[in-house]
């Protein structure tokens, strides 16, 4: 999972990579604004990091470990 630049060819080569290469899913985060084609994409899947994001922001303010946000057992 990562943030996603869709430019110039990247739409494609997606496109390309989910006919020949058998390329099922493609998940990014919205840490940027997604393109309207990138997001019509139907193998494409975008996850929300404002969760994410408050609950860290809230444990450092509150001196506790951040890991916990991101490895729960």
């Amino acid at each position: 999972m990562s943030h996603n630049l869709c430019v110039g060819h990247a739409r494609e080569r997606l496109l390309e990579m989910n006919r020949n290469l058998n390329v099922r899913q493609v998940v990014v985060t919205n840490s940027i604004p997604q393109t309207d084609d990138f997001k019509s994409l139907p193998f494409v899947s975008i996850r929300c990091l404002s969760d994410t994001f408050s609950r860290a922001i809230n444990r450092i303010h509150c001196n506790k470990s951040v890991s916990e946000v991101f490895y729960r057992p």
